[in-house]
């Protein structure tokens, strides 16, 4: 059976959480990637991904700190862009 998990970015990377019960590895993975296998146990899953990726990492790379680098898919880039309006200091 093929899982489906949410790609997300945390500190400047994409990563994805198994899917698969007890088992809380997460893998790193390439914009746009379709699916992945975890190193941990074996569990193949399908990775749904936002509509607008690289909207997302532009707004995140204007973030100075790569650790605030983040984003859910319980945000929008609005909500992005209105972070780092909050933060001037923490924005190129």
């Amino acid at each position: 059976m093929i899982l489906v998990a949410a790609a997300y970015h945390n500190w400047g990377r994409w990563v994805v959480e198994c899917p698969q019960p007890r088992c809380f590895n997460a893998e790193q993975v390439a914009t746009a990637q379709p699916s992945v296998e975890c190193r941990d146990c074996g569990q193949r899953c399908e990775i749904v991904w936002p509509s607008n990726p690289a909207r997302i990492e532009r707004v995140l790379a204007a973030r100075l700190d790569a650790q605030r680098r983040n984003w859910y898919p319980s945000e929008t880039v609005d909500d992005l862009i209105a972070e780092n309006a909050a933060h001037p200091e923490e924005v190129r």
